[in-house]
């Protein structure tokens, strides 16, 4: 779902490695990217940042809870990226 500008949500129902599944998502997104900015050739790079969030819902959870976890991760990964890049 669209959230704003350019952030979208996306949340599934996984039975048992929801984390894991979640991993191979971002890891194939990732991968097509970065083909297409090859084919593309253009003087810009598409990119994306993900933050993924796994549990086992509990009565009171609602998306706003996993929204923000899973916010609160891709922000530490930005973090982490620009770090390495500097």
């Amino acid at each position: 779902a669209r959230v704003g500008g350019d952030e979208f949500n996306i949340f599934g129902i996984c039975k048992n490695d929801g984390y894991e599944q979640a991993k191979r998502f971002v890891r194939d997104f990732q991968e097509n990217l970065i083909h297409t900015n090859k084919k593309m050739k253009n003087y810009y790079k598409v990119d994306a940042s993900f933050g993924i969030y796994s549990s086992r819902p509990e009565a009171d959870d609602t998306l706003e809870v996993y929204t923000n976890l899973s916010d609160r991760f891709m922000y530490q990964l930005k973090e982490k990226r620009k770090t390495n890049c500097d």
